[in-house]
This record gives structure tokens, sequence and C-alpha cells, in this order.
């Protein structure tokens, strides 16, 4: 199934997001776990980037979906590590035609995109509201429309806990959506130092410890084979994250160009989508990620 999108990746995005999607250009995300995308509705840094979790492969949604085609797409993260938390908001709008187009390998989501300078300035959301218990936090755009990344001490929601994200709308329509917030995480293997070799050729196991109440993303990044300069390709896997392991096939890996610089990001999120008014947005509740630059063979 090929589906029209934007990543949501660390690498797409600023440093750091993973996962499928819901209703709408890439499948559904609304649901539950499940080996090939989980119950989803209709169909999931790291301040940004390496999408979220869902998709086939289990985790909060399933495959399929609307197959409106997007005319904007809207990221909202929220991400959490022992100690502290932060938070990301990107919008961009599509006049002619969606830049990522993506298919299913497996538990994996392969999204291409094409290299684009973003509009200036660029459209937003209005005001976004982050609620979990009795904190409230918000985002306000700025003059060009670009969101400032809001970082503070301490954890915004404890394991199970609601996180509640509001868009006032603007030229980015109004919602909300409401994440569950999944407890710590630990990637145990691969071995993650500054630089991850990894073998195009070979499945790529990847297991950890806890996560309960989110998916398990791994994602690699880089440039698709026979791309042109600008583009890039990022493979997102989602995993139960009751399973304890996942594996990410040689089929995905070898599609990307071995020459190509890229990135390895792990984490456990709660990661939704949904189509308003032609607009794909997507919201992700993430914790613990692991980030190391990769070198292919």
């Amino acid at each position: 199934m090929v589906s029209l999108g934007c990543s949501d990746d660390a690498a797409s995005s600023p440093p750091g997001d993973g996962g499928a999607e819901t209703g709408g250009a890439a499948g559904a995300q609304t649901g539950g776990t499940g080996a090939s995308g989980g119950q989803g509705a209709a169909g999931g840094s790291d301040t940004g980037g390496i999408g979220g979790t869902g998709g086939t492969g289990g985790g909060t949604g399933g495959v399929g979906g609307s197959s409106e085609v997007p005319i904007g797409d809207g990221f909202v993260l929220i991400s959490q590590s022992s100690g502290s938390w932060q938070s990301y908001a990107d919008f961009e709008s599509w006049p002619t035609a969606p830049r990522c187009a993506s298919r299913n390998v497996g538990a994996c989501r392969l999204e291409t995109c094409i290299g684009l300078t973003p509009a200036s300035p660029r459209p937003h959301a209005g005001v976004i509201t982050v609620t979990s218990g009795s904190l409230t936090r918000t985002l306000q755009p700025g003059i060009n429309g670009d969101y400032q990344s809001v970082s503070e001490v301490g954890e915004l929601w404890s394991p199970g806990q609601q996180v509640q994200i509001t868009l006032a709308g603007a030229e980015a329509p109004a919602a909300s959506m409401t994440l569950t917030g999944p407890a710590t995480f630990t990637l145990t293997d691969p071995p993650v130092t500054s630089t991850l070799p990894i073998i195009r050729t070979q499945t790529l196991v990847v297991r950890w410890s806890g996560g309960t109440g989110g998916s398990v993303v791994a994602a690699l990044t880089g440039t698709p084979l026979g791309g042109a300069a600008g583009d890039s390709l990022q493979v997102k896997c989602s995993f139960d994250a009751a399973a304890g392991e996942g594996s990410i096939p040689a089929t995905a890996l070898g599609e990307l160009d071995p020459s190509s610089q890229g990135s390895f990001h792990a984490f456990v999120e709660d990661y939704r989508i949904t189509m308003v008014q032609g607009w794909q947005l997507r919201f992700s509740a993430r914790r613990d990620s692991v980030l190391a630059q990769v070198v292919y063979q």
C-alpha cells in the first residue's frame, strides 16, 4: 500500500521521531496494539522528526485509513526522559501535492520525501495547549509561523497518565488529541555508541525492556537508492512493547543508499494521526529516545 504524507521522524523534523499513521495519508492509528497495526480506528528528538508508532507491526494503530490526499501536514511531539520533557510543533502546507510517499514492508513503514525549501512564513495552528494532570503549558507561533521548542525540568506525565494536546486553529485547523504517556523504555540491543554499523543485507534485531502503554519504534534514516539530491528515506518500524524484540527486514534496509549518512533512533511512544479539513495532523507522546549516527555497509 502506498500512502502520501510527511515524515514524523527525527530526521525529517527536528532531531528524532517515528511510526506509521492513522486515518488518511498513512494508515490508521487511533487504535490499540496489534501484530499488524493493532485495532486502529480507520486504518503510529526528540524535538521533532521520526514519526510515531503504529502502522503495520503493532502499536497504537493499524494499516488503512482514508484515501484522502492531504493538503497539509502538522506534527506535535511531546518528548520525555528521566527528569525533563520538551515539546515541538511543525506545520507545512502542500499546495500542489504531498512531498512524501510511504509504503509498508513487514512491521516497517518506508517513507521517501523529496527535498523542498519550506515556505516562509510557515502555516501554523495558532496556540497549542498541552495538559497532563494539573500541569498546562502553551506553545506560541512566532512571526514566521515557527514554534519555539519548550523544555522543562521534571516529568510531564506518570506512566499511563493522559496527555491532552489542543490546537486553537489558524491556517491549520483546530483539533484536539488525547494520548497516553508511556512508561520507561530501555534499549538493550543493538548496543548503541556514537556510531552504529548497519549491514543492509542482514535483518536487524532490536531488543528492549519496559515501554508499557506505548509502542516501541526503531527507525533508520538516509538517502534512498537512486534518489535525487535532497531526497530522504526513513525506515520506521513499530512493535508491541510487550514483545520485547522486533526485526527490521533486510528488504527494508536494502533500500537505503550505503553511501548516505544517516541515523538510528529508538524510543517508545503513543502516536496518533487524524485528518481534519484536509490536513493530516500527527501527535506523539514519546519517551527515552536513543539516537546514534550509522554507517551503512
